[in-house]
């Protein structure tokens, strides 16, 4: 481990630029490159570790950290992601200064912004731009304090529902010159404020500066998700998902966005990737697999994969949305199982109470007001005095057979309300 406070030369003076022991420099990678780099920071404190042996206990004072990268070896670029990775700092300003390739395709610029990589130097004239760039980014500085401040403040407001704060911060933030992080600042406000065409508008913007953009990306294939735009949510997530497949975020987006949309042989795969990228840590990827069982008509199978904690509000929410479907097409038995199936793996009354009352509105759509009975008074049973709905279709079902008149006969247009299905989410 090296360390060098240097004498500035005329050549690479960066005594203008803002440079100074607060800023100094963490370098770390293959030896011989090491070397080379040194010769660009005359001038310039900065530590060098050539393993992760010597890197030092407490890194946090370090303004930038570079990592000296060759592609060739994806075996030591994977070790070095994973150093890199813990020794993420949200106040370092990590670069990856590239030995090999001249240029990197977009694997590997996604592989960099996985990492929190804010700058990549590459190709022939690498020497350059890495020494520009630390000259532009400390003269910088106090544009990214403003902004870094710009995007504190937008936090607080978002939290407190302040929409005039909200407006304040998006205003001055568009007077700041368009970055990355101004940008985002700005989607964040749009968001809030339920303004979804600007806060498309935001996104777009930002995956036009850089194209493999994890966050913006994710947000756009969500809010077209949101908005029902099924196919262009799926094609911005997967076109991301060819390139890396380590963010299981978007593995499980992509997964439940075509679980909703009925494609559930196309939801096995992220899921899959999922589950197992995160160990089976992330119940998420395995009520998702529960869906798919359920789908396939193994309820068995759907149980196993859940375990004892049961089928999540989630899974009950697709459970019923199945059987809305079904019945809203005349198709009551095929909805009264999905129901059935529910009530196998719901662990909470509070559940319950909507799947029996659900149901008993299935058998009585269907004519069997018996059955219809005996599910509504369950779900005021389990309800209790917090759960009445039942009440109303109790009362039109006795008066339907008091009067010996079929169910829509019985219905008027004045009680529907008392008939609509409860929704579980």
């Amino acid at each position: 481990m090296t360390s060098n406070s240097g004498e500035t030369n005329s050549q690479n003076d960066f005594s203008n630029f803002g440079i100074s022991n607060t800023h100094k420099i963490f370098i770390y990678g293959e030896s011989k490159s090491l070397e080379h780099l040194r010769s660009l920071l005359t001038g310039l404190p900065y530590l060098v570790a050539k393993t992760s042996v010597d890197m030092p206990a407490e890194i946090s004072n370090y303004c930038f950290m570079v990592y000296v990268v060759d592609f060739s070896n994806m075996k030591e670029v994977q070790e070095m992601a994973t150093e890199f990775e813990s020794r993420s700092s949200h106040s370092i300003h990590k670069i990856l200064y590239v030995k090999y390739p001249p240029a990197l395709d977009q694997k590997q610029l996604l592989l960099a912004s996985e990492l929190g990589v804010r700058f990549s130097a590459a190709g022939n004239n690498k020497d350059t731009l890495f020494k520009d760039y630390l000259k532009d980014f400390c003269a910088g500085m106090t544009q990214l304090d403003s902004l870094e401040y710009f995007e504190e403040q937008m936090q607080q407001y978002v939290k407190k529902s302040d929409a005039v704060g909200i407006e304040t911060i998006i205003g001055k933030v568009k007077k700041i010159p368009v970055s990355a992080l101004s940008l985002k600042i700005i989607a964040n406000g749009y968001r809030s404020l339920n303004k979804f065409e600007l806060f498309e508008q935001s996104l777009k913007r930002l995956l036009s500066l850089n194209k493999q953009d994890l966050w913006a990306a994710t947000e756009l294939g969500k809010l077209y998700l949101r908005g029902g735009q099924i196919s262009k949510g799926v094609e911005v997530l997967e076109k991301l998902s060819h390139f890396h497949n380590q963010n299981s975020e978007r593995l499980l987006t992509l997964g439940n966005a075509y679980v909703n949309a009925g494609m559930e042989a196309q939801a096995e795969k992220p899921l899959l990737e999922g589950n197992k990228l995160t160990e089976g840590s992330d119940k998420r990827f395995q009520n998702g697999l529960a869906k798919i069982e359920l789908s396939k008509g193994n309820i068995a199978n759907a149980l196993a994969m859940v375990g004892e904690r049961g089928f999540s509000e989630d899974v009950i929410s697709y459970l019923n949305m199945k059987a809305i479907i079904c019945l809203r097409k005349e198709e009551f038995e095929e909805g009264i199982e999905f129901y059935q199936q529910a009530l196998q793996g719901a662990k909470l009354n509070a559940i319950k109470t909507k799947i029996y009352f659900n149901m008993g509105l299935a058998f009585a759509r269907n004519g069997n007001l018996e059955r219809a009975k005996g599910s509504l008074s369950e779900s005021m049973r389990l309800g209790g005095g917090k759960f009445k709905r039942a009440e109303g279709p109790l009362e039109i079902i006795f008066k339907i057979q008091k009067n010996n008149m079929d169910f829509a006969q019985g219905v008027d247009d004045d009680v529907m309300e008392d008939l609509e299905f409860e929704t579980i989410s």
